[in-house]
């Protein structure tokens, strides 16, 4: 009765109601990753919790109890330092799961278009708040911009960018209502 289930499952990209098989783009399949909440990879009972691979976009893992931070990837490994790097990651997912009980997630598997929007707005704010300097950062903008052109947004993207953008200005303004 000591240990949890976990179950996680992984979007189609840029789809989030629906549950990918695969990867659309180049047919690999997504591997999961699962650290503990202070950033270590989860090893428990002589396995690394990495590189599960989520048949049909689903995963079913036995954990001790715990927080952990779970994301997936279409191509997953541990480089030298340690540290695991993949190829196209899904959102991360934080959960806790209790003695004897089953824990779900979905991990949203963005495009490279939102993905290119998120470290856009990024880059923006570092260059504004003069965290990064200008003269490297303005470049990364207009070629990032020029790239994004060409990538087009997915039909569910299209559709929630506008409110994203609206809720991305009401938080530099300090959020609220």
């Amino acid at each position: 009765m000591g240990l949890s289930k976990l179950n996680v499952w992984i979007t189609s990209q840029g789809d989030p109601c629906k549950i990918s098989e695969r990867d659309e783009h180049d047919n690999r399949p997504w591997v999961v990753a699962i650290w503990h909440c202070d950033g270590d990879l989860l090893t428990w009972c002589g396995t690394k919790y990495y590189n599960m691979v989520a048949k049909c976009g689903h995963l079913e893992v036995t954990l001790p109890p715990g927080t952990y931070i779970i994301r997936a990837a279409d191509g997953m490994a541990i480089n030298p330092n340690g540290e695991v790097t993949g190829n196209h990651w899904t959102d991360h997912a934080v959960v806790t799961v209790c003695c004897g009980e089953t824990a779900c997630v979905t991990l949203y598997a963005p495009s490279a278009h939102s993905c290119g929007l998120g470290f856009l707005a990024v880059l923006e704010r570092l260059i504004k708040a003069k965290r990064l300097p200008a003269d490297i950062g303005k470049p990364a903008v207009d070629a990032l911009k020029k790239v994004l052109e060409k990538i087009p947004p997915t039909q569910f993207e299209a559709k929630a960018l506008p409110k994203m953008a609206e809720l991305l200005a009401a938080a530099e303004k300090g959020g609220g209502k």
